[in-house]
């Protein structure tokens, strides 16, 4: 998006400064001419923002995959009683029944 500049008043500033009328108006020209152009394009705009959304993706799974594993490590003790757990439960079943 270009920026605002009031060209009028910037020549009025040099021409109270001591620069030349004809000098003033080249230099606000130049400078009207340059704010004129964007100061970031929008193809660059999509690669930035495409390479955040890809770095944000890789530390979420990142995140993900660590929250998984320490989930797995502190579960891992029942499964453990709960498969003893069941054996049990089958041993005393058998006994009973047959």
């Amino acid at each position: 998006m270009p920026l605002q500049f009031n060209k009028a008043e910037y020549i009025d500033i040099l021409q109270r400064g001591g620069v030349a009328p004809d000098l003033a108006l080249v230099y606000a020209d130049a400078i009207e001419a340059g704010l004129q152009q964007p100061v970031v394009m929008p193809a660059d705009m999509a690669l930035l923002k495409a390479e955040i959304f890809a770095r944000m993706d890789e530390r979420f799974r990142e995140q993900e995959r660590r929250f998984y594993a320490k989930l797995e490590a502190r579960l891992r003790p029942i499964y453990v009683m709960l498969v003893l757990s069941l054996i049990l439960h089958a041993i005393t079943l058998t006994k009973l029944f047959f």
